[in-house]
Order: structure tokens, then sequence, then C-alpha cells
């Protein structure tokens, strides 16, 4: 048999150690069991004879106190009053950003840009060379070449 789980070993501490015989006679039988069991055995024992202390506080009363709004004989600020407050700062907020947008606006001076002209009488070559369009127009090199190809196809490429 495999050495027993702590699992088992704890089922059988609760069990009083009559629960599980195979169990019980491996650990018996296992020295590396016997000993862990017996650290768990003290431990159990020990856990058995303490006795918590009661609370010094009623923590029944105490939690109907509080689920009632009542803390140590005050009562709570309704929810309305704190919801008010936080928007009052919002508020507050919002005017401050609403009026340094507008003090910025008003306080801007210097030069306006020009308005714009009406539009030119601009060839198509010149409106190509200004744009550098004119440069599609070479022989492509390297990877251009290729990139025309793919999207061309060869046949077209080489027109």
């Amino acid at each position: 048999m495999e050495h027993l789980t702590d699992r088992e070993m704890l089922d059988l501490l609760a069990a009083g150690g009559q629960a599980d015989r195979p169990a019980a006679e491996h650990i018996g039988a296992c020295a590396d069991c016997r000993r862990r069991f017996e650290q768990y055995a003290a431990t159990w024992r020990l856990l058995g004879k303490w006795q918590a202390p009661a609370a010094r506080v009623d923590m029944g009363g105490r939690i109907v106190r509080v689920a009632e709004g009542d803390v140590r004989g005050r009562r709570r600020p309704p929810r309305l009053r704190q919801v008010g407050a936080w928007l009052a700062r919002a508020a507050a907020i919002v005017l401050l950003g609403a009026g340094s947008f507008l003090a910025g606006r008003a306080s801007r001076g210097g030069p306006q840009p020009p308005p714009p002209q009406a539009a030119q009488n601009v060839s198509d070559a010149d409106a190509a060379h200004a744009i550098f369009l004119d440069s599609l127009g070479s022989d492509p090199v390297g990877l251009a070449e290729s990139m025309r190809e793919s999207l061309m196809g060869p046949q077209e490429a080489q027109q």
C-alpha cells in the first residue's frame, strides 16, 4: 500500500482511529506514516484542550446596531447628504475647467493667421511635381520594381 495522504490521516483522527481498518493497519506497519500520524495526533489533542476565550464585545448586538445605522449611539448621516457633497465637488471641478477654458480663449491675442487666398491656376505638371508624382513615371529600380510587378503583373510592368 502507498503512504497515506494527509487527508486520510486527518479523517482517521476525526473518526477516532476506527473508521478505516486498512489505513490503521498501514500506520501500524509503516514507520514514516506512524511518525506523521503521531505528529497530527499530538496537534489534534492540543487543539481539543484549547478553550477559546469568549468575546468581550457583544458582536450580535453590534452587528444589529450597525445594520440599523447606529454606531456608538450616533446616527450615520444620510446617504443623500454624502451624495450631495460629491455632486458639489464635481460641479466645482466642471466650473473650474470651463472657467479656465474661457479665460484662455479670451486672453488669446497676437497676430491672427492670414485668411486663405483664392485658388491659383496651376498646371497639372506643376501640381504633380509639387507632390512628387513625377517620380512615379520614371523607371522603377530595386524594391519599387518588384512592387510594380506584383501590383500590375509582369506584362503590364514591362510596357
